[in-house]
């Protein structure tokens, strides 16, 4: 499929040789609302639920951390997507913590360029975090996530968005 729509949008983009038309996959904040103008898909979405953020995996279906979710996304392809195809992780805040951390957090991104991937975006935080932000949002203002390829305060997005990153799971680093 990958293979497909870059080739498909190289086709195209040729009837315009002064333009550039590179291929990417991102949909930034916009993964909610698309969301609800598509049916189920084979990933175990439901009809007009919100789809993966980016090229991220359906929160709670990457269950074989990091390493595993990054192997699946390089496999498609994402060489040939220059204009971007951001995947999106979060991370346990207490798995990067200290010099050893600083180690573990250092080879995840290592083993991610020498895999092949394009552009990574990590949340380092915790899910009780997240949780008692909902409950009392004046106390976590300055509590931010990663929203493709920028940061958005966590207590900003509205509560669909919110409810997804709760769900995406919170990969440690062993």
């Amino acid at each position: 499929m990958m293979s497909y729509f870059v080739e498909r949008t190289r086709h195209h983009a040729g009837r315009y040789p002064q333009v550039i038309f590179p291929a990417s996959v991102g949909t930034f904040s916009w993964f909610a609302m698309i969301g609800h103008e598509v049916a189920a898909s084979a990933d175990g979405r439901h009809d007009y639920e919100p789809i993966a953020a980016n090229f991220s995996p359906v929160p709670g279906t990457d269950l074989s951390g990091p390493t595993a979710a990054i192997g699946s996304y390089v496999s498609m392809s994402v060489g040939d997507l220059a204009a971007g195809a951001p995947i999106d992780l979060r991370l346990s805040a207490n798995s990067v913590s200290g010099d050893r951390g600083t180690e573990r957090l250092a080879g995840l991104v290592t083993a991610f360029v020498e895999m092949g991937g394009n552009m990574l975006t990590l949340t380092i935080t915790d899910v009780e975090e997240l949780k008692r932000a909902v409950e009392e949002p004046d106390n976590y203002r300055h509590l931010r996530v990663r929203m493709g390829g920028w940061s958005a305060y966590f207590v900003a997005l509205g509560e669909e968005q919110q409810r997804l990153h709760i769900r995406r799971v919170e990969h440690g680093l062993v």
